[in-house]
Protein backbone atom coordinates (compact mmCIF):
# COMPACT_ATOMS: atom_id res chain seq x y z
CA UNK A 1 0.00 0.00 0.00
CA UNK A 2 1.60 3.49 -1.07
CA UNK A 3 1.59 6.04 1.79
CA UNK A 4 3.09 9.54 2.42
CA UNK A 5 4.54 10.70 5.72
CA UNK A 6 5.30 13.99 6.67
CA UNK A 7 8.29 14.20 9.53
CA UNK A 8 9.86 16.83 11.68
CA UNK A 9 13.44 16.00 12.09
CA UNK A 10 15.73 17.18 15.15
CA UNK A 11 19.21 16.99 16.11
CA UNK A 12 22.21 17.49 14.33
CA UNK A 13 20.16 17.15 10.56
CA UNK A 14 21.71 20.75 9.15
CA UNK A 15 25.59 20.90 7.68
CA UNK A 16 26.20 17.55 7.54
CA UNK A 17 24.69 16.61 4.33
CA UNK A 18 21.07 15.38 5.80
CA UNK A 19 19.19 16.80 2.84
CA UNK A 20 21.15 15.15 -0.25
CA UNK A 21 21.38 11.84 1.09
CA UNK A 22 17.91 11.67 2.40
CA UNK A 23 17.44 12.55 -2.12
CA UNK A 24 19.99 9.92 -3.04
CA UNK A 25 18.41 7.62 -0.71
CA UNK A 26 15.09 8.18 -2.03
CA UNK A 27 15.90 7.88 -5.69
CA UNK A 28 17.85 4.99 -4.58
CA UNK A 29 14.47 3.36 -3.30
CA UNK A 30 12.56 5.24 -6.05
CA UNK A 31 10.54 7.14 -3.35
CA UNK A 32 8.70 10.34 -3.99
CA UNK A 33 8.41 13.48 -1.54
CA UNK A 34 10.26 16.90 -0.61
CA UNK A 35 12.92 17.71 2.06
CA UNK A 36 13.88 20.77 3.27
CA UNK A 37 15.86 23.07 6.28
CA UNK A 38 13.72 24.85 9.04
CA UNK A 39 15.25 27.97 10.34
CA UNK A 40 14.90 26.57 13.87
CA UNK A 41 17.91 23.91 12.97
CA UNK A 42 15.30 20.60 12.33
CA UNK A 43 14.50 19.28 8.71
CA UNK A 44 11.06 18.95 7.05
CA UNK A 45 10.75 15.94 5.23
CA UNK A 46 7.74 14.25 3.34
CA UNK A 47 8.67 10.66 1.63
CA UNK A 48 5.99 8.69 -0.26
CA UNK A 49 6.22 5.27 -1.82
CA UNK A 50 4.78 1.29 -0.52
CA UNK A 51 5.12 1.66 3.58
CA UNK A 52 7.63 -1.34 4.04
CA UNK A 53 10.03 0.72 1.73
CA UNK A 54 9.34 4.06 3.42
CA UNK A 55 9.67 2.48 6.76
CA UNK A 56 13.39 0.90 5.27
CA UNK A 57 14.34 4.32 4.38
CA UNK A 58 13.53 6.49 7.25
CA UNK A 59 15.51 3.67 9.27
CA UNK A 60 18.49 3.68 7.74
CA UNK A 61 18.45 7.81 7.15
CA UNK A 62 17.77 8.31 10.56
CA UNK A 63 20.46 5.92 11.84
CA UNK A 64 23.04 6.95 9.60
CA UNK A 65 26.73 7.88 11.27
CA UNK A 66 26.70 11.08 10.08
CA UNK A 67 23.20 12.43 11.91
CA UNK A 68 22.55 12.36 15.39
CA UNK A 69 18.39 12.86 15.16
CA UNK A 70 17.16 14.09 18.50
CA UNK A 71 13.31 13.19 17.82
CA UNK A 72 11.35 12.81 15.00
CA UNK A 73 7.14 13.79 14.68
CA UNK A 74 5.57 11.72 12.63
CA UNK A 75 2.08 12.96 10.33
CA UNK A 76 0.41 10.51 7.92
CA UNK A 77 -1.01 12.82 4.63
CA UNK A 78 -2.67 12.25 1.61
CA UNK A 79 -0.94 10.60 -1.17
CA UNK A 80 0.19 12.95 -3.79
CA UNK A 81 0.60 12.26 -7.84
CA UNK A 82 4.35 12.97 -7.95
CA UNK A 83 7.22 11.38 -10.15
CA UNK A 84 10.56 12.64 -7.82
CA UNK A 85 11.65 13.41 -4.59
CA UNK A 86 13.11 17.33 -4.45
CA UNK A 87 15.24 19.47 -2.19
CA UNK A 88 13.27 22.53 -1.33
CA UNK A 89 14.87 25.66 -0.34
CA UNK A 90 13.32 27.43 2.29
CA UNK A 91 12.74 31.88 2.30
CA UNK A 92 16.19 32.55 3.77
CA UNK A 93 18.31 30.11 1.58
CA UNK A 94 17.05 31.85 -1.72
Amino acid sequence: MEIRQHLNVQGTVQGVGFRYRAKHMADALALTGTVKNLPDGSVELEVQGEESVVAEYLDRLCNSTSVQVAAVKFKECSVHTENSFEILMNEEQT
